[in-house]
């Protein structure tokens, strides 16, 4: 993933988290404090937090920040290191566009309506796809990367 992209990225994350936290606690304020409740606050943190989920996964796995077994990975050679990061990511990326595909299809059945905002709820829904066919995308990227390096390590 280039750097600008990545940048990018991480910005749109952070901004999204910055508002989830500040609708959550004005919904609190408002609903407990001052006995008005904000409806819009739930479903906007609600609506953000998917996107900053789905694509806060894509930051997680350029950072290489998910849960793995560091221990014995890192007893093996660069070669067998190289392999089972090439494996680890054909697997996610398998998931990955199984997960786009059934995105696609959830996005595309449902007819239901965010009440407060008046939009579809597939502008919830769709964050599933749109994370994930962006995880895709940045993983081919990566694999194809990743085994250039391991034909010329082998040469």
């Amino acid at each position: 993933m280039g750097n600008i992209l990545y940048k990018i990225l991480n910005t749109i994350v952070i901004i999204q988290i910055i508002i989830i936290t500040v609708a959550v606690n004005l919904g609190v304020l408002y609903r407990y404090i001052l006995k008005n409740p904000l409806i819009w606050s739930f479903d906007l943190s609600t609506l953000l937090f998917a996107y900053s989920i789905f694509l806060g996964l894509i930051l997680s796995i350029k950072e290489q920040a998910l849960i793995g077994i560091d221990y014995f990975i890192n007893k093996l050679s660069c070669k067998a290191k190289a392999k089972i990061k090439i494996i680890n990511n054909v697997i996610i990326l398998i998931i990955s566009f199984y997960l786009t595909y059934q995105g696609i299809i959830l996005t595309t059945k449902t007819g239901m309506q965010l009440t407060t905002f008046r939009i579809s709820i597939r502008w919830l829904y769709i964050s599933l796809p749109l994370g994930f066919g962006f995880l895709s995308l940045y993983l081919l990227t990566e694999l194809k990367e990743q085994i250039r390096l391991l034909l010329l390590r082998g040469k």
